[in-house]
């Protein structure tokens, strides 16, 4: 209510307009509370297995470690000990509290052996049995945006939560859109394809009957038909960029500009988070190809290191592209703040859950000498060393596949003449003002070569 001058109360009978600048806080403040209500639910939500693991980096302050204790000349048995990391000094020493005991000691993790851990561990675990799976907090809403997932361990907890958010959203005039809504339920061993769920007057559709989008990621009710899905998509929006592309009005330099700075921009997010399988990155790699010798005018049988290598047009093929999706989508979670991606992380080496998500092994590799190559695991500085390190490996691909193309082993050959050509430059400098980059982000690669050196 708004209370002008005259004191007389004024009623708020509409909501703000869609692209108001305070539209997403009001918005937010009106949906918190019941995604606060969902938290406090009696359901008991969900839970997952989380593989032990230790972390490259020092765990931090109050969180829970499994320390093992093997000195053979104490009174105390061997084995793992569930401590509380009460301070910690970079240095690596760190003051643990062992909970069970009440025993204090201070002692630097880098001598020992040590896992991460949940605070509701057992106290101690025998050394042969090492340190096992451990099971996640609970998990019953997750809200982002104008999204939310409700999430319940069977059926009936999850058409009670349903119910009492629905009851929660008309106390608070939201309207909820059932038809938009998709349920998921897992038995186990397979999704069940016949529940659906009421919600406010209506019902949710079951994943079962189509893919749906959430947070832009395609999903279907099996992993298999999400890759599917998720490709067919992903490869049918490319083709049709591609295609109005090449049948621009423009010359071919324009467009090699055009589909470097603008079109594989546009794909980064569903190749980080879509499942895509390998067939379609090759199909999307082939069509690539042929439109980008085309418009450069090189024979069909020029080698594609003139088009990809770093050091002369530097256009990522695609299979590069997912690589570096992937690289940051790891990135991401390996430097994230959040309880729930933190305890996630762990999920990062088991290979089952790299391979179910389409993340190859390239991805995982160029993370992990990212991350032992940063002193401390910071955001900037992790995304630095990603792109450094993604780059590197680019370099030494393609010289590879150079050394492999030319004769009398002068692998560089072809980069070593394209550095006294300037053909690249000058086809940005001849673009319009209107479509050229800053200075600062222009390259200066060369792209022709001579006849004889462009077939491989």
């Amino acid at each position: 209510m708004w209370r002008p001058k005259t004191g007389q109360p004024h009623p708020i009978s509409k909501g703000v307009f869609q692209g108001d600048t305070l539209s997403p806080l009001i918005f937010l403040i009106a949906f918190n509370p019941v995604l606060a209500a969902a938290h406090s639910l009696s359901t008991l939500g969900f839970r997952v297995t989380v593989p032990a693991m230790r972390p490259p980096e020092l765990p931090p302050e109050n969180s829970y470690i499994y320390a093992l204790w093997d000195e053979e000349d104490s009174a105390e048995a061997s084995g793992w000990y569930l401590a509380k990391v009460t301070s910690i000094l970079p240095d690596g020493s760190a003051s643990l509290y062992y909970r069970k005991t009440r025993a204090s000691e201070t002692i630097n993790l880098n001598d020992i052996q040590w896992f991460s851990s949940h605070g509701n561990g057992k106290w101690f675990l025998h050394p042969e049995k090492g340190v096992p799976n451990q099971l996640s907090a609970p998990h019953k809403v997750k809200g982002f945006a104008d999204d939310s997932t409700v999430i319940s361990s069977s059926t009936e907890d999850h058409q009670r939560a349903l119910h009492a958010l629905a009851h929660f959203c008309t106390d608070l005039a939201l309207t909820l859109k059932p038809p938009k809504c998709v349920s998921f339920v897992y038995d186990g061993r397979q999704v069940d394809k016949r529940t659906t769920f009421y919600l406010g007057d209506g019902k949710t559709r079951n994943i079962a009957s189509g893919p749906t989008r959430f947070l832009g990621q395609t999903l279907c009710h099996t992993p298999l038909s999400t890759a599917q899905e998720a490709g067919k998509r992903l490869s049918s929006e490319f083709s049709r960029q591609l295609n109005n592309l090449d049948q621009s009005p423009i010359r071919g330099e324009f467009k090699l500009w055009i589909y470097r700075r603008f079109m594989v921009s546009c794909f980064h997010y569903h190749l980080a988070v879509d499942t895509i399988p390998t067939s379609t990155l090759k199909k999307m790699q082939a069509n690539a190809v042929r439109k980008l010798k085309k418009w450069l005018g090189l024979t069909r049988g020029a080698t594609t290191a003139i088009i990809h290598h770093p050091d002369v047009i530097d256009i990522p093929a695609i299979s590069e592209l997912h690589t570096k999706a992937k690289l940051t989508f790891l990135s991401a979670i390996s430097v994230s703040q959040d309880p729930m991606i933190t305890e996630l992380e762990a999920l990062l080496s088991d290979d089952s859950y790299l391979r179910s998500q389409g993340i190859s092994s390239t991805a995982v590799l160029l993370l992990q000498k990212a991350r032992n190559s940063v002193s401390s695991a910071g955001k900037r500085q992790m995304t630095n060393q990603c792109r450094k390190v993604y780059r590197e490996h680019r370099v030494e691909t393609w010289n590879n596949k150079l050394n492999q193309l030319t004769v009398q082993r002068k692998f560089l050959a072809i980069t070593e003449l394209e550095a006294k050509n300037k053909v690249w430059g000058r086809i940005q400098a001849g673009l319009p003002a209107a479509l050229q980059p800053p200075p600062s982000h222009r390259a200066t690669h060369p792209v022709s070569l001579p006849n004889s050196l462009a077939t491989g």
